[in-house]
């Protein structure tokens, strides 16, 4: 459970620096993400869920753990979950350096 705690904690920092440094106002950004699309994409049935953070955590979740709620969830392979989280997060980082590199030093 700490692992993907760590892991989904990167993946939602990097999402978030980038959305801080491309907007002004970057908390209703973070709002209408955690409560609105999080939320509504995740009841939705489907591969619409695929375009969510939470979607990947749980996958690696599913595979590691086998009691509860988590263990049941119809989910990605682990390899391909983990590639998205690792692409998502470095890509992220590395976009977010450049458009601070750029806004901070024209």
């Amino acid at each position: 459970m700490v692992a993907m705690m760590v892991i989904g904690s990167f993946a939602y920092s990097a999402l978030f620096i980038l959305v801080s440094v491309l907007i002004s106002h970057p908390i209703y950004f973070g709002l209408l993400y955690a409560f609105i699309w999080v939320g509504y994409i995740g009841s939705i049935p489907g591969n619409i869920r695929l375009l969510a953070v939470k979607h990947y955590v749980r996958s690696l979740g599913a595979h590691w753990i086998s009691v509860g709620n988590i263990a049941g969830y119809n989910a990605s392979t682990p390899g391909d979950a983990a590639t998205v989280l690792a692409a998502l997060t470095v890509g992220l980082l590395v976009v977010g350096a450049l458009v601070f590199r750029q806004k901070e030093f024209p």
